[in-house]
């Protein structure tokens, strides 16, 4: 606590304050993070967690920092990168997934050649996503880029191809100049032999 607060609460008691905690102010009363908000946050994100902060505030109809409040403060949770099927998963999909898994073992138990129909492989379904929807999920930045360059097609697979085909322009109208440049001394010498004579070189060259 700094000086300028101690002295502040110093004259609040000096004036007749006993009691520290902070006193009912009158106003509109906080409504924002309710206790029936908080619970139809819990239950939006329990039924699907690839929900976005805005979407679970437009759903519950309350501000995007009151929403962010509610999932940090109150229910105390945090956006991660999940994106494998049994991070995604309801509590209902996850009780069915291991009612499946029971029924498929008791049937590979009863029949022995069961496991002669099954083809299996290596395989893991991903939910579809990309590096710029995780980054603005996991920092809550907004979906519009705010980086002017980004703006501009920088680091896009267009924007690449684009400036490889003017790269590979300039290149070629370069090695067209050399190519002309280098075709013309070669005639300017062929003229300057032809002046002097086979054996007798010329005294002044220009550059």
């Amino acid at each position: 606590m700094g000086v300028t607060q101690i002295k502040e609460w110093f004259n609040r008691f000096k004036d007749g304050r006993t009691s520290a905690e902070r006193k009912q102010r009158c106003g509109r009363p906080q409504t924002a993070r309710s206790a029936a908000n908080v619970k139809r946050v819990r239950n939006l994100v329990m039924a699907d967690r690839r929900l976005t902060v805005r979407e679970i505030a437009e759903e519950v109809g309350v501000s995007k920092d009151s929403a962010h409040a509610i999932l940090r403060e109150d229910l105390n949770m945090n956006r991660v990168a999940a994106k494998f099927v049994s991070k995604l998963l309801s509590p209902e999909q996850k009780d069915l997934r291991f009612d499946v898994a029971h029924d498929l073992l008791d049937t590979a138990n009863t029949d022995p050649g069961f496991l002669n129909t099954v083809i299996n492989g290596d395989e893991s379904w991903v939910f579809q996503s990309s590096r710029k929807e995780e980054i603005s999920q996991n920092t809550g930045r907004e979906e519009e880029e705010t980086d002017p360059r980004r703006r501009a097609g920088y680091g896009t697979e267009d924007s690449k191809t684009a400036r490889h085909s003017k790269g590979k322009e300039a290149s070629e109208r370069r090695q067209v100049r050399r190519g002309r440049f280098s075709r013309e001394l070669l005639r300017e010498r062929e003229r300057r032999c032809s002046k002097t004579g086979p054996g007798r070189p010329s005294t002044s060259v220009k550059a």
